[in-house]
């Protein structure tokens, strides 16, 4: 997802108040807003399912325009945002690397950017974020037994979206076939997804 200069503001953080993606994010949205609101260009990095996406859609409207992912961007996009960074329009970016081999075409203008890195979420928040969304696909409860969170968390390292994602597969799985896959099994078919995505998107 590029929104270039031309983009609706983004959603108020108000919209998105149990969002099981931000759990545990309080300190760092709060973070994040006094940067939005000091009216600097935000760059947030990590890696895949960290929550730099969720953590974009509920900042403040003010900053209009979203770069996601930052480092897919050719010249001629890389041109036009930085065109508009110099007419004053605000960024907010998310990229899983800050490497400049993989920045490619941004990387004249990234030093521009405040980075934050997106830690990883404790074990109690990933926890909540697994509970919440299995009632949120409304997977049954006698199921999703605590060694099957435990699994899933071992899985997702400490990254709300893997962990999202991989209770979502499940959830269809279960849903199509009456069987819970173990959380191994969704997390296949959740990189089979993303590949297919990937491949879609290239």
């Amino acid at each position: 997802m590029i929104r270039l200069p031309t983009a609706s503001a983004i959603t108020a953080r108000a919209a998105f108040p149990a969002r099981p993606g931000l759990l545990g994010r309080d300190d760092l949205l709060a973070r994040l807003n006094e940067l939005v609101h000091d009216e600097q260009h935000v760059l947030l990095w990590g890696p895949r399912g960290i929550g730099k996406t969720a953590l974009i859609a509920a900042l403040s409207p003010h900053a209009a325009t979203i770069i996601d992912p930052f480092e897919h961007m050719h010249s001629r996009q890389a041109a036009r945002v930085l065109r508009a960074m110099d007419r004053g329009t605000q960024f907010l970016a998310a990229s899983r690397s800050l490497d400049r081999a993989q920045l490619g075409a941004v990387r004249r203008f990234a030093w521009r950017f405040t980075t934050v890195r997106v830690p990883v979420l404790s074990r109690l928040s990933m926890r909540r974020v697994v509970r919440r969304e299995c009632e949120r696909t409304r997977l049954p409860v006698s199921l999703v037994t605590e060694a099957w969170v435990r699994a899933a968390l071992r899985l997702a390292k400490g990254c709300p979206g893997a962990a999202i994602a991989l209770v979502r597969a499940a959830s269809d799985r279960y849903a199509s076939t009456g069987r819970l896959p173990s959380p191994s099994a969704a997390q296949i078919e959740v990189r089979v997804r993303q590949e297919g995505l990937t491949g879609r998107l290239q």
